[in-house]
């Protein structure tokens, strides 16, 4: 499929004029444009807020006053107070509940209350001015026209004269728009007449001028505002339009560049630099200005046409249909619009979509005929639909294209899809011919399929009843032989039963026998059992009267022996207690000499005192020098321990056959 051609000259640079063309609107009006009563609020540029309700006056306002203070006469009394007239309350309602409804998307009921609110008062001219909005945004140009005007009247009647008339403005845009651009000069000289200090019907007029490449005037109106209100940002806009147009780039973007640091929200700014950074084919810089241009304002439709074409070019077809869909809702009427919408409906695949707004795009704008005739023609020529082959698919392009030639189109590429639609024909109709020859190959082969499928099944019929007489016959036989068969068989069986009721009958007895022989055998293997058992247990009985004999002999003679061994110990026990006594009174009496000669000794010092001392024997350790005394016993002794001091042994009470001394 083809890349789908893009119209972008036509979308964009035929722009410079109407780049923000669409009707503008505000929340409430600048500072110079003051409202009848403490400021009435108006539809906002995207999405408005609830305006707060307008308040009673009770004195005329600040350009009121002053008309007063000039006409009064100097004189000292007090003048004489003017009286100003209270807007309506079921004006204000009207107002209040238009502005709400718009705010809430039901543009209806909103055109419904504003008409109400758009009374003879002078005062009430906002309400036009968003009547304007609204109409122009339903396409309803006309109306939106008139009602502009209306407006222009009214603030001119009340006597404001502002500096930024949005009012102004929005026709001067809307009579380009529409091609009325002479007719909407000839409206603004005439109210410029009537207010010649307004700085805004003066560069509207500028608008219209510009449009019919009056530059020269259109320029001279921009200059007397400027010179008025040198930061006239939509004075300054207009200006650059026209420098544009007269070549002057480098001069208009400056002029842009100094609007733009003045009010940096105005989404018109960008969006004109787009359109120049394209035609100095700085594509990427003019896509981004387009994307600032459609963020400040979303009911800005150029910016987002602008945009949706470039995207269509890089073949982001999904945010191109985005944008464009943005640019169509907030105007209905714009025909490049709704081309490029249909170009990226149809990059998407969307047929009907696309269909739908190349008929649109020319409804609006019939000198969009050669291109939409193109897109028509690329559209039959590239998709594939459901309810066209594709012979009449490409006729339907070759039709689409000659069109395009009629119109004055005629180029290379033109003449190339005609051929390639030609040639599609060519092919369509080729291969229809092979199908066509391939149909009757086939018909012929499935003729003669036919037949022989038809012989084949004949015979296969005849096969069948051939068959079935066979299996008749074949079943009279097999019946036959099989009541012969059944005859043979019950002789057969009869005779057999009969050998087996014998052969059963023989069994039977051999078995009785052999059951009897084995009862005996164990009737007779059970008494001899019965017998040796009563043996066993006689032989038992006494091996157990045996045993309890032994056991009884054995427990008196461990008694008899338990009572000797009793009567031994305690007689062991006896001696040990005497033979412990004798020692205790030995060790007594042996202590009782040891301190006898102690006492002595001490005494036989104290007499030798006065006499001289001797030297110590080394053999004894008493004051005599006497050897000391040995511990070890008499020879005759020797091996056991004295029972008293004389050394006798000490008796034993152990039976002499032990041959042992007490040793205690």
């Amino acid at each position: 499929m083809s890349a789908p051609r893009l119209p972008l000259l036509a979308s964009l640079l035929g722009l410079g004029l109407w780049a923000a063309s669409c009707a503008t609107t505000e929340t409430k009006p600048d500072d110079a444009l003051a409202a009848p009563d403490a400021g009435a609020p108006v539809v906002t540029e995207g999405t408005p807020d609830i305006p707060d309700r307008p308040q009673e006056i009770s004195k005329p306002d600040a350009a009121e006053e002053k008309k007063a203070d000039e006409k009064k006469p100097e004189e000292k009394k007090e003048p004489p107070k003017e009286v100003v007239k209270v807007l309506d309350s079921s004006v204000r309602d009207a107002f209040d509940q238009g502005m709400r409804d718009a705010i809430a998307g039901n543009p209806d009921g909103a055109i419904a209350r504003l008409q109400k609110a758009a009374t003879d008062d002078p005062r009430t001219h906002w309400a036009d001015y968003n009547l304007g909005v609204l109409y122009e945004r339903k396409g309803e140009d006309g109306l939106a026209e008139k009602s502009y005007l209306k407006a222009l009247d009214k603030q001119i009647k009340a006597g404001v004269k502002p500096k930024v008339d949005r009012a102004a403005e929005n026709y001067a845009k809307l009579a380009v728009r529409t091609g009325r651009a002479l007719q909407g000069e000839a409206e603004l000289k005439k109210r410029i007449e009537a207010a010649p200090d307004s700085l805004g019907l003066r560069y509207a007029l500028a608008w219209t001028l510009y449009a019919q490449e009056k530059l020269d005037e259109g320029a001279a109106e921009c200059k007397k505002v400027l010179k008025n209100d040198e930061q006239n940002v939509s004075a300054m806009f207009v200006l650059a339009n026209i420098y544009f147009k007269q070549s002057r780039t480098e001069l208009a973007m400056m002029v842009l560049d100094n609007a733009g640091h003045i009010d940096i929200n105005r989404a018109e700014i960008p969006n004109l630099q787009g359109v120049i950074l394209l035609a100095q084919k700085k594509k990427t810089a003019a896509m981004e200005k387009f994307r600032s241009a459609s963020a400040l304002r979303e009911d800005f439709p150029e910016a987002h046409n602008n945009l949706g074409a470039m995207l269509l070019a890089a073949q982001n077809f999904q945010e191109a249909a985005k944008e464009l869909e943005t640019a169509v809702r907030y105007a209905p009427k714009f025909a490049s619009a709704h081309l490029n919408l249909g170009n990226a409906h149809r990059g998407l695949g969307e047929l009907e979509k696309a269909k739908a707004e190349y008929n649109l795009a020319i409804k609006h704008d019939p000198a969009l005929a050669a291109d939409v005739y193109f897109n028509f023609g690329v559209l039959f020529l590239d998709a594939e639909m459901k309810d066209l082959d594709l012979t009449k698919r490409m006729e339907e392009a070759i039709a689409y294209f000659n069109k395009v030639k009629e119109a004055g189109r005629g180029d290379d590429t033109v003449e190339q899809y005609l051929k390639d639609a030609s040639k599609a024909i060519d092919r369509e109709k080729r291969r229809k011919e092979r199908e066509e020859k391939d149909k009757l190959r086939k018909q012929k082969r499935a003729e003669e399929e036919a037949k022989k499928a038809a012989e084949a099944e004949a015979k296969r019929k005849a096969d069948e009843e051939k068959a079935k007489v066979d299996a008749e016959a074949a079943k009279i036989v097999a019946e036959k032989k099989a009541a012969e068969d059944a005859e043979k068989a019950r002789i057969v069986a009869e005779k057999q039963a009969a050998e087996d009721a014998k052969k059963a009958e023989l069994e039977a007895k051999k078995q009785a026998a052999m059951d009897a022989k084995a009862k005996a055998d164990e009737e007779k293997r059970a008494a001899a059992e019965a017998k040796k058992a009563e043996a066993d247990a006689k032989k038992q009985a006494a091996l157990d009267a045996k045993t309890k004999a032994d056991e009884e002999k054995r427990a008196a003679a461990e008694a008899r022996k338990a009572e000797a061994d009793a009567k031994k110990q305690a007689a062991a026990d006896s001696k040990a207690k005497a033979d412990e006594e004798k020692r205790a009174a030995a060790e007594a009496k042996k202590q009782a000499a040891a301190e006898a000669k102690a006492k002595a000794d001490a005494q036989k010092a104290g007499k030798a005192g006065k006499a001289q001392p001797k030297p110590a024997s080394k053999l004894g350790d008493d004051d005599e020098g006497q050897p000391a005394k040995t511990t070890t016993p008499p020879a005759g002794n020797k091996g056991g321990k004295l029972g008293d001091d004389e050394g006798a042994a000490a008796p034993s009470n152990k039976p002499a056959s032990s041959g042992k001394i007490s040793d205690d």
